[in-house]
C-alpha cells in the first residue's frame, strides 16, 4: 500500500512538472532569472521584475514562484502580481521582521542581480463565472491584485486592511479601478472590527465570489462570519504565517 501510494504521488508531481515545462515560457526545475527592476512601492514593501528568456511566460493567475538565493539557506514563496503573457515576472516583498529571505531581497539585492526561480504553481486562482470581491489584510493584497487585473470589471468591490495608507502596497493600482471600494488603516482609523468588513463585502450579493488573502485568522473569522452571514461562494489561503501585522 505504501509502494503504491508513493508510486501515485511520484506521478502527481511529475504530472506538475510537465505542464509547467509545457506552458509557454514554462520551464522544469531551477532557473537563473536577472533582477531587471527593483522599486519600492509603499513603506517596507519592494516590487521585483524578473525576466530570463525575453519570452512570453504563461501562468494562472494567483499561482506563486518559489524563490532561492545563495544567501539564504530556505527558499520563499511569492504570488506573482504581474499578468499571464507578459516577457517577465513580478511579485512584490514585504520586509519581515527576522525573515531571511524578505531582509536578502530588500537589503542585498540589487538590479542586475540573479535569482534561481521555480515555475509559477498553486490552485488558488479565481474564477471569472460570477461577479466578485477581493478582501485582503497586509501583503495578502498581492493575490488580490493578481485576480484584479484577471477579473476586470468582474470585481465589484475591494476591501483591504493595512496599517496606514504609506504602507499599503498597489494603492494606486486599486485606487485606479472602476468599483467600489473600503480599505481601513489601524494606525488612522483603527483596526476595524471583522463585522464591517464583512457588512462591506456581503452588501454585494450573498452568491458573489469572494476572495480573501491575509493573515490566517483574519481569513478564518472573515469566512466563518460570511457564511454566517448567507455568503456561499468564500475562498481564501494562506501562503505564509507573517502576511501582516
Amino acid at each position: 500500500a505504501v509502494q503504491f501510494l508513493s508510486g501515485t504521488l511520484i506521478n502527481v508531481e511529475e504530472n506538475l512538472y510537465s505542464e509547467a515545462e509545457k506552458r509557454q515560457g514554462g520551464w522544469r526545475g531551477w532557473k537563473q532569472f536577472l533582477v531587471k527592476e527593483h522599486e519600492k512601492i509603499a513603506d517596507g514593501t519592494v516590487l521585483i521584475t524578473l525576466a530570463a528568456d525575453n519570452l512570453p511566460i504563461d501562468f494562472s493567475p494567483g499561482q506563486f514562484l518559489t524563490i532561492r538565493a545563495n544567501d539564504v539557506k530556505a527558499p520563499r514563496h511569492y504570488t506573482i502580481v504581474s499578468s499571464p503573457g507578459e516577457k517577465f515576472l513580478q511579485i512584490a516583498v514585504k520586509q519581515v521582521e527576522g525573515g531571511a529571505m524578505s531582509t536578502f531581497i530588500h537589503n542585498d539585492l540589487k538590479q542586475g542581480s540573479t535569482l534561481e526561480v521555480s515555475p509559477p504553481f498553486g490552485n488558488f486562482v479565481a474564477s471569472a463565472n460570477k461577479d466578485s470581491v477581493l478582501i485582503s489584510g497586509g501583503i495578502g493584497i498581492t493575490t488580490m491584485v493578481a485576480f484584479q487585473k484577471s477579473l476586470g470589471d468582474k470585481v465589484k468591490k475591494i476591501i483591504h486592511v493595512d496599517q496606514s495608507s504609506e504602507k499599503h502596497a498597489f494603492l494606486t493600482l486599486q485606487q485606479g479601478v472602476n468599483c467600489d471600494k473600503k480599505f481601513f488603516y489601524s494606525k488612522t482609523d483603527r483596526r476595524p472590527n471583522l463585522e464591517s468588513i464583512v457588512n462591506e463585502a456581503i452588501v454585494v450579493g450573498p452568491d458573489t465570489n469572494i476572495y480573501i488573502c491575509g493573515p490566517g485568522t483574519f481569513m478564518h473569522d472573515i469566512k466563518n462570519m460570511l457564511n454566517e452571514k448567507g455568503a456561499t461562494n468564500v475562498s481564501y489561503e494562506a501562503f505564509g504565517p507573517q502576511l501582516s501585522h
